[in-house]
């Protein structure tokens, strides 16, 4: 059975670098309603590690871009980007993957982060089950890439039919009910991962 996708907040695990900073993160990150992976900076054998690490102890799993950690972790979701493999290959092999199998077999939901209509119009045409919009607000990590998105088109993207989780210079619960009052599923937080009362949102 797939899980049913978490409202609330998810917090990112990105850049890691050792096995060390990793169970600092899990430990400030527990309080999250879900965990999502990208961009770690160790061997590819430690980053499997790492993940079969986070899905004993998180209670929602997703990574970032890289179908076959998904699938070597048991991952609950991928989440497509601009650097992935074409998007329909990849979710070609995840509907093979999702197809009827023994009861309460795990599947892994397809997520796709978009930043535009055109973006999300592609997302549809994959299937993906939900989308990652973003950045609502500045951030560094997308600082001279992407402009702020802002919550006027948080709330278009949210009425395109599937979940939006919003992500992007999220701090305070102040900010995290702005989303989910435009409609957000749920929100996800880089800088803010052990900010647990970002969960006064609810």
């Amino acid at each position: 059975m797939t899980k049913n996708l978490p409202a609330g907040v998810w917090t990112i695990a990105s850049g890691i670098t050792s096995e060390e900073e990793l169970e600092r993160w899990t430990e400030k990150a527990a309080w999250a309603d879900a965990w999502t992976f990208r961009n770690p900076e160790f061997s590819e054998r430690k980053t499997l590690a790492a993940l079969r690490h986070m899905k004993n102890l998180a209670p929602f799993l997703a990574v970032h871009g890289r179908l076959d950690w998904a699938i070597q972790s048991q991952a609950d979701a991928l989440i497509l980007g601009s650097r992935s493999l074409p998007w329909d290959e990849i979710a070609s092999i995840v509907q093979r993957l999702n197809s009827p199998r023994p009861s309460g077999e795990a599947t892994i939901q397809l997520g796709a982060s978009v930043h535009d209509h055109q973006e999300v119009s592609r997302a549809l045409l994959i299937g993906a089950d939900f989308l990652v919009f973003g950045p609502v607000w500045a951030t560094p990590s997308k600082e001279g890439v992407l402009e702020p998105r802002g919550l006027q088109r948080l709330a278009g993207i949210c009425t395109e039919g599937l979940p939006v989780v919003a992500v992007g210079g999220i701090q305070n619960p102040e900010q995290a009910k702005a989303c989910i009052d435009e409609g957000a599923h749920a929100v996800a937080v880089l800088r803010a991962y052990d900010k647990a009362e970002l969960t006064q949102q609810r």
